[in-house]
């Protein structure tokens, strides 16, 4: 019998286990290699096509492998950029442009004012010169910055007449008419393609270039520019413009027109019409017995008869005459006028819609002479003629223009605004 003491059995010890953090750290500072040699390290590229290099530059990449720079090298630079950015924005000021012209020649406010005998007005330059010539039917008016005695007498010499500006001034001929729109001036200017003049020789057809519709002052404008086939390098520039009562004046820029364009642009766009008294020196005419006076130009005759009711005497009408006794039917002028006042008879409204029928719709116009009521319009056919109806008291007042131009139509409605009924 074994009487040896059984040992004790040894119970074994249990394997540590592995830190569950272990793996998961590794990967995170793999991670954070990785990123770091991006951050750092350049990455290549491959340039397949040649790049046209710019001027001055001498890096230009070509074909084959090639570098880019890192992104901590490219942070790096942004923020020197920057810097030096918002330090030039500080440190730079801005700079103040220098004037163009001198004051004097800017500031409007120490502008002349000129009123022309064309029934205009503008302000100038006061180191400038204003000249009017000519007759009242052709005049002729120049505004310039140099001395009219050292006028050059020709044409445009780029080298000599730099700085030097004109603009020249002068009354529309525009026929027996006049012109109240742009589209009867337009219509009246040479087309494309006439023949023309420039400084009096033949310079072949006309070439528009422009046709500009604008307002100055509430006037009408039109910039027209035209060229010539024989002068290619010409292009002459001018303006209209209407007083919206039949005249029209023309404004042509001369000499230094294209670089000197500013100021004169800033003296037109200081011209206005002004009113004139045009019937100021015209004769006043009375004829008390039939209760009219009116004024008309002293050239012109004027002839009134009256007409009575042959068994009582008493006045029933009159016939006026306003005429110039021209021979030339191009120069004729004649107001012809009737007024009815028959016994028993009272005028009214209706009858100046009756002769209504007679005009053409779109020249009628209402119109109150002295207090009294009336239209205006024009006929048409063969009694072409330019008409006035007024309502006298009880009696009725027509009055016809003739030759029908638009110069006529503007003297008859003249002479017209005059008249004063005192009966």
């Amino acid at each position: 019998m074994d009487n040896s003491t059984p040992s004790s059995p040894i119970t074994p010890t249990p394997p540590t286990p592995p830190s569950p953090h272990t793996k998961p750290t590794t990967y995170v500072v793999i991670l954070i290699g990785i990123l770091l040699l991006l951050f750092v390290a350049p990455t290549p590229y491959y340039q397949s096509e040649e790049v046209s290099c710019k001027p001055g530059q001498t890096n230009c990449p070509r074909i084959g492998w090639h570098w880019n720079k890192s992104l901590y090298q490219s942070l790096i630079g942004y923020i020197r950029y920057s810097s030096r950015s918002q330090v030039s924005q500080v440190d730079t000021p801005t700079p103040t442009p220098l004037p163009a012209e001198t004051p004097a020649e800017w500031d409007t406010v120490s502008w002349k004012t000129y009123t022309s005998g064309m029934s205009f007005a503008f302000l100038y330059p006061p180191t400038w010169f204003v000249t009017e010539t000519g007759s009242t039917q052709f005049p002729n008016l120049r505004i310039q910055n140099y001395d009219p005695a050292t006028a050059p007498g020709r044409g445009y010499d780029s080298t000599q007449d730099k700085g030097k500006y004109l603009l020249s001034v002068g009354r529309l001929p525009v026929g027996d008419g006049a012109v109240y729109d742009l589209d009867q001036l337009i219509a009246r200017l040479p087309k494309e393609g006439d023949q023309a003049y420039y400084l009096g020789d033949p310079a072949g057809q006309i070439r528009i270039l422009k046709n500009e519709r604008g307002i100055v002052n509430g006037f009408p404008k039109l910039i027209r520019e035209v060229s010539y086939s024989k002068f290619t390098d010409v292009i002459e520039n001018d303006i209209y413009l209407l007083n919206k009562k039949g005249d029209a004046i023309i404004i042509h820029m001369g000499l230094d027109a294209i670089n000197g364009k500013k100021i004169p642009d800033q003296i037109l766009s200081t011209f206005k019409f002004v009113e004139q008294n045009e019937t100021a020196n015209w004769k006043e005419y009375s004829f008390p017995n039939v209760g009219l006076t009116f004024k008309a130009p002293a050239n012109l005759s004027v002839e009134l008869t009256e007409t009575k009711n042959s068994n009582t005497g008493a006045s029933v009408g009159y016939s006026l005459y306003i005429q110039n006794n021209s021979t030339d039917i191009k120069k004729f002028y004649q107001l012809y006028g009737t007024y009815q006042n028959p016994p028993n008879t009272n005028y009214s409204e209706k009858d100046l819609e009756v002769h209504k029928q007679d005009l053409i719709p779109n020249s009628i116009t209402s119109i109150i002479i002295d207090g009294h009521i009336g239209t205006r319009g024009q006929i048409s056919g063969q009694r072409n003629r330019f008409v006035t109806h007024l309502l006298i008291n009880n009696g009725f007042l027509s009055l016809f223009t003739a030759e029908p131009t638009m110069d006529n139509e503007k003297l008859s409605n003249q002479i017209i605004d005059t008249f004063k009924f005192t009966r």
